[in-house]
């Protein structure tokens, strides 16, 4: 299903751009030879009013082909009718127009998610005892507002608000009253997740040495250390108790602000039944772990999604073990489960505990959703877009900047599998995936580069400053070659897709 959701999504947005070319184009006169739906021969077609409507055989993209694209083209229409002889202004309102109708799609997708389904706010799981947070007052449940005047949507966006500033003014609704507390976030040290595979008890204290080589505790160091012995075998000593296996993983957080808050990302009561369990049951201990809350649920079932058939996973602060836990698959697991009051226990081999955990879709959030009425939720689901296109944004930046890499780039084959399992979720993520995809599609397009919306843009702009007209065709040759280059960085982009896809 998900190649079908991949081509209807794909196909129903790039017409959308299309579309605001086409009309556009027509507004100021510009003769419209083509648009097409899907790319390579025609299946079939129809001409209406001097364009060809044709519906291609692959139904991924489409296009629209104005005279004077090519100005050797179309010889035989009236110059007014061509787009390369039109005002540079023109210009720039045809080749903007698409990249903006995929924005405004995108913003009319995250307000009509938000008016029919209401939106997921950000609820705090769990408040560390003695923390920033639990001073202030901060307690489970509650519903963080904004920070700072800024309106949070996602948990991200909390996080960036602590890393950005000493003092925080927190907006939170508790039991429908907002309330307003002052934070201020404490410097934790470097944060190093080891996975070890592996057998043994747990340690705890420092760790003071790596295959017998002492180790000073800083965080940083740890990293740089550890981080070239991954898929080697290691002994690992500390203060009370030494491991040794195979080092599968290896995750550093340098030192950052914090204020002690955990959010809620997964609910512990079961949202789907699927024998044994049945909707309703509250988890409240899996092996030898209780399940309290969403917390500590997301950290078993990263245990039981690491790669390894049994070992460690190990949190150190300051080089110090705060957090741990131990995977044997040869034993049996049982889950305590709450179901109409009474305590149930319902006993597994690891394998099928695993499929469990990391397969099946047993768990939700557990948040309720937020419905704002219609006019609020034109107001959320603009501000929503707005946060979202700030963060590509940025994210763009980066990627100009070198700082993220071009292997973050996800393609075709990526996009379908993306999809396929967010359909497994509902319509409405496949909603909001569909609004992101557009507004990618939108942003992606105003870059100005050759072959893109935003490269015919710039040229025009230059034209508009100069006041000269390019060369028609040596701006073709190059958006050509622009043309040329982007096929061959989508050749690599799904290189790379296949590569993740078949787990290489």
């Amino acid at each position: 299903m998900g190649v079908i959701y991949f081509f209807i999504i794909i196909t129903t947005l790039v017409f959308v751009h299309e579309l605001g070319h086409f009309i556009f184009a027509r507004i100021f006169g510009v003769q419209v030879l083509e648009f097409a739906i899907g790319i390579g021969p025609m299946i079939f077609g129809f001409r209406k009013g001097g364009v060809l409507y044709r519906f291609n055989i692959f139904p991924i993209g489409g296009y629209v082909r104005l005279a004077g694209e090519d100005p050797h083209g179309e010889e035989n229409l009236p110059e007014d009718r061509l787009f390369y002889r039109k005002p540079p202004w023109q210009k720039i309102m045809i080749s903007s127009a698409g990249p903006l109708f995929s924005i405004l799609a995108g913003y009319l997708a995250f307000i009509f998610a938000v008016a029919v389904w209401g939106y997921s706010p950000v609820v705090v799981d769990r408040v560390e005892d003695g923390s920033p947070a639990f001073r202030a007052g901060i307690k489970r449940d509650d519903i963080i507002l904004d920070v700072n005047g800024k309106r949070i949507f996602e948990i991200s966006d909390f996080v960036e608000m602590v890393r950005k500033n000493d003092e925080l003014r927190v907006g939170i609704l508790r039991n429908g009253r907002r309330m307003e507390l002052n934070v201020k976030p404490a410097l934790i040290p470097a944060e190093v997740e080891l996975v070890v595979e592996g057998k043994g008890e747990i340690p705890s204290g420092k760790l003071i040495g790596v295959n017998d080589l002492p180790l000073d505790t800083n965080g940083d160091e740890i990293y740089k250390v550890l981080s070239s012995l991954v898929d080697q075998k290691v002994s690992l000593k500390f203060e009370n108790g030494e491991i040794e296996g195979v080092l599968r993983r290896v995750d550093f957080t340098p030192p950052r602000k914090a204020v002690g808050i955990y959010f809620r990302i997964l609910s512990p009561v079961i949202q789907k039944s699927s024998e044994p369990f049945k909707s309703g049951d509250r988890v409240i201990k899996i092996g030898p772990w209780d399940v309290k809350d969403g917390v500590d649920l997301s950290r078993i079932f990263t245990l039981f999604s690491c790669d390894v058939d049994e070992g460690f996973i190990l949190r150190l602060s300051g080089g110090k073990v705060y957090y741990s836990m131990v995977l044997e698959t040869d034993r049996k697991y049982s889950v305590e489960v709450l179901r109409n009051g009474e305590k149930l226990v319902l006993d597994f081999d690891y394998k099928t505990l695993k499929r469990y955990l990391t397969k099946e879709l047993l768990f939700s959030t557990g948040i309720d959703r937020m419905k704002p009425g219609l006019f609020r939720s034109l107001i959320v689901g603009v501000a929503m877009t707005n946060n979202f296109l700030g963060k590509m944004g940025r994210i763009l930046g980066s990627l100009i900047t070198g700082r993220t890499g071009l292997n973050n780039f996800v393609g075709p084959v990526g996009l379908v599998s993306v999809i396929g399992n967010v359909a497994r979720y509902g319509v409405e993520p496949l909603v909001m995936l569909t609004a992101i995809i557009t507004l990618n599609l939108g942003l992606i397009n105003l870059f100005p580069l050759p072959a893109l919306d935003g490269g015919r843009i710039a040229f025009a702009f230059v034209e508009l400053v100069t006041r000269r007209r390019l060369n028609p065709q040596v701006e073709n040759y190059i958006h050509m070659i622009g043309f040329i280059l982007l096929m061959a960085f989508m050749v690599y982009v799904t290189y790379v897709d296949i590569l993740r896809t078949v787990g290489r």
